[in-house]
């Protein structure tokens, strides 16, 4: 019994860090970037958890800018030997409360296939990397509260996605990656009262479209089989090349979230029944 007290504190304790270091790393990051308005972020990456076929892994995360919280979701499941397919919603906002109230939404969905390899050193020490191709879409909505205006931007964009973990032990893993990707933006209107020099912005963003961009992922897991819990911190290596559009894009964003393997989760349950009603 003491043993379980013990365990049940040190997850606490564990989410509990988790969490202190989200906000303050978010909050920190919200002062670094001042007043900007992005339109584009860097993803988390598909550092799935998926050792053999049938199994299905659930992530959830959500990431901040300029003080807006903002859900991402990926499923995936291993279909055959060192073959995944995986489904993906990924959004991020901004405001700025002193430009005339303004507020940028966006969001992308996706689909993609994937390989991946294991490698054992022995132990509990193991690497495993991974390799994905991916396409989506979506869009950018900006709100102008205080003109009662909105310029909208569809995106679709194209990526390879590489990269591997390292689980150090049966609790601790890193990760590191790389995205790249060909981005692409397309005009999709403005209503009510909009600034011209809004317009050009935008106007310069579709001009530069598509653009090859390049993201790095970085991830820290803790927890077992089952469930995780990471840390990510994702940088743009390589962004729109156009100084006048810097301020619209983000170049780092931290995302803390969980990941689930749903049918290892579901097993672990049924063992556990039947072990109470024995």
């Amino acid at each position: 019994i003491e043993n379980q007290k013990l365990k049940n504190h040190t997850k606490n304790v564990t989410i509990l860090t988790f969490y202190v270091i989200f906000f303050m790393t978010t909050s920190l990051s919200s002062q670094i970037s001042g007043l900007s308005n992005f339109i584009y972020a860097p993803e988390y990456g598909t550092f799935d958890n998926i050792d053999e076929k049938g199994d299905v892994s659930i992530q959830v995360a959500t990431g901040a800018l300029n003080n807006i919280n903002f859900p991402s979701l990926r499923a995936s499941y291993g279909v055959y030997k060192n073959f995944i397919i995986g489904a993906n919603f990924f959004s991020f906002g901004s405001r700025d409360p002193v430009l005339n109230g303004q507020r940028t939404e966006a969001f992308i969905f996706s689909g993609d296939v994937g390989i991946f390899k294991k490698i054992d050193f022995g132990g509990e020490r193991k690497v495993k990397l991974h390799s994905t191709l991916s396409y989506g879409q979506g869009k950018v909505n900006r709100t102008f509260t205080n003109f009662a205006g909105n310029v909208r931007l569809g995106i679709q964009r194209y990526s390879l996605i590489g990269g591997g973990m390292m689980h150090l032990n049966k609790k601790i893993s890193i990760g590191l990656g790389l995205t790249g990707k060909l981005f692409n933006y397309s005009n999709r209107g403005a209503v009510g009262e909009v600034s011209g020099e809004e317009l050009d912005d935008f106007g310069r963003i579709i001009e530069l479209s598509p653009s090859f961009l390049i993201d790095l992922n970085t991830r820290l897991e803790f927890g077992d089989e089952i469930g995780k819990l990471f840390f990510n911190w994702d940088f743009a290596l390589r962004n729109f090349q156009d100084d006048s559009i810097s301020g619209f894009l983000a170049q780092d964003v931290i995302h803390i979230g969980f990941n689930v393997i749903i049918n290892e989760a579901i097993n672990k349950i049924k063992i556990k029944r039947n072990e109470k009603f024995k």
